[in-house]
């Protein structure tokens, strides 16, 4: 499921600005749709847990 970033920072508890930020420096993979990123909630929580463990 694919989801915007709000979602992701709801269900992560993050900040927004910290997704933008993951996101640019390429931590949590995402799509681009139009003008907007989408992201896939499962590869955003396996990217997580990674980053974390290392």
């Amino acid at each position: 499921m694919y989801v915007d970033k709000a979602e992701i920072a709801k269900v992560f508890s993050i900040p927004v600005s910290t997704v933008d930020y993951l996101r640019r420096k390429g931590e949590i993979p995402s799509i681009q749709v139009g003008r907007h990123n989408r992201y896939d909630l499962k590869e955003v929580e396996k990217s997580l847990k990674e980053r974390n463990n290392t």
